[in-house]
């Protein structure tokens, strides 16, 4: 081997040995039920950016002690929810303690950032359950649609109906709530959009009071 050629060798293992590693964000935590403080497992973690478009994310739900740590994209301002499932008898919450994407904080993280201590104390809620029918026929396949008392759309609790017409969403933390059944027309639901009450907009919606016990026969 020349001296070049050994130069160059050297020059490439130089390069190799002083090479960064790549730069990993992460975010992490816990999460608990706020009435009994155990750790609550199973709980996925969904992730927006700051403008509320969902971003994909590695790994996303907690462990048996409630704690999770995920994988970003890259750095950036995100907001995190906690998205329990209706059987887990808990509601949805965003960072910091808030039920409306809109109220919540960004967690800002830099380049190369573990963020940790994203905590969630999760408040019990109740499933809310009724049906869908048109001249009491009832209507399967229906998307169902969410919004807080204030008219924000909570994208938390997406909902259909069974065949039977029948639904359930939750669980619901105490609170004021509208509900709209949203027919798809591609589907042949030759209906009127329209929310509980009668009304086809959200002034005019009769709102559905969830108190502490399942609310049945919306």
């Amino acid at each position: 081997m020349t001296l070049s050629v050994r130069l160059a060798a050297a020059t490439i293992l130089v390069l190799l040995f002083a090479a960064p590693a790549l730069a990993v964000e992460t975010i992490s935590g816990t999460v608990t039920d706020a009435v009994s403080g155990l750790p609550l497992a199973g709980i996925d973690l969904d992730v927006f950016t700051a403008s509320g478009a969902s971003v994909a994310i590695t790994g996303g739900s907690t462990g048996l002690a409630g704690q999770y740590t995920f994988v970003l994209p890259g750095p950036g301002d995100y907001i995190v929810r906690a998205d329990p499932k209706s059987t887990d008898a808990v509601a949805a919450q965003y960072y910091n303690n808030v039920m409306l994407k809109s109220q919540a904080q960004t967690v800002i993280v830099g380049l190369g950032a573990a963020v940790a201590g994203i905590n969630f104390s999760l408040p019990r809620g109740v499933v809310l359950s009724g049906r869908v029918t048109s001249n009491g026929v009832p209507i399967g396949n229906v998307d169902l649609d969410l919004y807080a008392s204030n008219g924000e759309f909570l994208s938390a609790y997406p909902g259909r109906t069974l065949l039977d017409g029948t639904f359930s969403l939750g669980a619901l933390a105490p609170g004021t709530y509208f509900l709209r059944a949203d027919p798809d027309i591609t589907l042949g639901q030759l209906y009127a959009v329209t929310f509980v009450g009668g009304s086809m907009t959200l002034f005019g919606a009769t709102p559905i009071v969830v108190g502490t016990v399942p609310l049945a026969g919306v």
